[in-house]
């Protein structure tokens, strides 16, 4: 029965991101703020402002943060 039920909530739901639609998405923010002089863990905020509306709702914010953290490294 909770089965039958998730698949109904499941099709509701956005669909996920993949690794690489969000490897992407977080490098074009990286370059975005590196172009206006913004680099390394300081510039972390800024992607992060520019990453959440894209993917919410599509990935967890956690592993959002730690993939940002890892492109700035």
């Amino acid at each position: 029965k909770e089965r039958a039920e998730l698949g109904i909530i499941q099709a509701y739901l956005p669909a996920a991101l993949s690794d690489e639609d969000l490897a992407k998405i977080i490098a074009d923010a990286v370059a975005e703020v590196a172009a206006s002089g913004a680099t390394g863990p300081s510039a972390m905020g800024a992607v992060m402002k520019i990453v959440s509306p894209q993917v919410s709702g599509r990935a967890d914010g956690g592993a959002v943060a730690a993939a940002v953290k890892s492109a700035l490294a």
